[in-house]
């Protein structure tokens, strides 16, 4: 059964994943959600993120609301089924998490390292694993049931770019695993 999804996504790290969902034949994103343009370079012009730039090659639209109120409105009118985010740079207010089914794909092995820096947590403390845990959003950052989690073994070579990069396929591979696993039911 095809899920009609929105995602919400802003950086670099969520790219793969909102790719591999274009793909994938049992889900449709039929909006994608990001931050507004803004200022991003030295010559202080605008720029869009790198989610909407990617959408709008994939052809998805695309909404860049400013405010909770604002997500909230366009939310309720689009009535998807399911709600992806990864790294939107917003929560998603109470109201839209407990009404429609709301997942979060976050750069760490929950409860550890929750918030907006966990591959540089990671790093800093030395750890020799992380990960990619897929939750089911409540109201609070980072917080919620873990329906999924996939480990990613961190190497002496690793740095954050290439940790980065590594966790980002694994939250697409994590996301797509876990459609396909709700969609086979």
């Amino acid at each position: 059964m095809t899920k009609k999804i929105i995602f919400c996504g802003t950086p670099d790290f969520a790219c793969p994943t909102l790719l591999a969902l274009s793909n994938h034949n049992n889900c449709t994103i039929t909006d994608v959600i990001t931050q507004p343009d803004k200022v991003r370079t030295r010559g202080r012009s605008t720029s869009p993120t790198p989610i909407k730039n990617l959408a709008n090659k994939l052809n998805i639209p695309v909404s860049t609301p400013n405010n909770k109120e604002s997500v909230t409105q366009l939310i309720k009118k689009i009535n998807p089924d399911i709600i992806i985010v990864i790294a939107y740079g917003m929560i998603l207010p109470a109201e839209i998490v407990n009404t429609y089914y709301s997942i979060n794909l976050h750069a760490s092995l929950l409860p550890q390292y929750r918030g907006a820096s966990p591959i540089q947590a990671a790093l800093l403390n030395n750890d020799t694993q992380s990960g990619i845990t897929l939750i089911h959003m409540n109201d609070k950052m980072d917080e919620g049931d873990i329906l999924l989690k996939n480990t990613y073994n961190i190497s002496k070579n690793d740095n954050f770019l290439s940790l980065h990069d590594n966790l980002a396929q694994l939250a697409a591979t994590t996301c797509v695993e876990w459609i396909n696993k709700l969609t086979n039911n």
